[in-house]
């Protein structure tokens, strides 16, 4: 956890909420180490609607979904899966599918988030489809 004068998960939870849900601040907060219990009682301030149609935008989802996915952290995916994220997105810093991401991501045991990911109505053909129209 990076030194800061205020813990991550408090400076997490003293955000102002706007109209717009901030899904900077989300990401940042996966990225950064905060705790899932933090990240849900933040969730839980806004409205899930609103969640949800950040989460299903493909920007949106992608540095956030990638980011649980990166820290292997099964709660976090399922709780971001539970508000709309989208499993079959494209993570923003290696543009490959998260599911793809989690499989290769040798140095730890990632099973279990591939079985959430596929639990939730991943397709790994479609995803494959998907991945190689990419725009020419």
């Amino acid at each position: 956890m990076p030194h800061s004068e205020v813990p991550l998960d408090e400076a997490l939870l003293s955000v102002s909420f706007p109209e717009d849900f901030p899904f900077q601040t989300l990401s940042a907060a996966l990225r950064n180490g905060c705790t899932v219990t933090a990240i849900k009682e933040y969730l839980q301030q806004y409205d899930p609607g609103l969640i949800k149609k950040c989460l299903e935008d493909v920007q949106s989802s992608s540095p956030v979904i990638s980011y649980a996915v990166e820290r292997n952290c099964a709660e976090a995916i399922e709780t971001l899966l539970s508000y709309g994220a989208d499993p079959q997105s494209k993570g923003t810093v290696y543009n490959i599918l998260v599911i793809a991401f989690a499989t290769i991501h040798a140095a730890i045991n990632t099973t279990k988030i591939v079985k959430i990911l596929l639990g939730s109505g991943m397709k790994p053909a479609l995803a494959i489809i998907k991945s190689s129209q990419s725009p020419t």
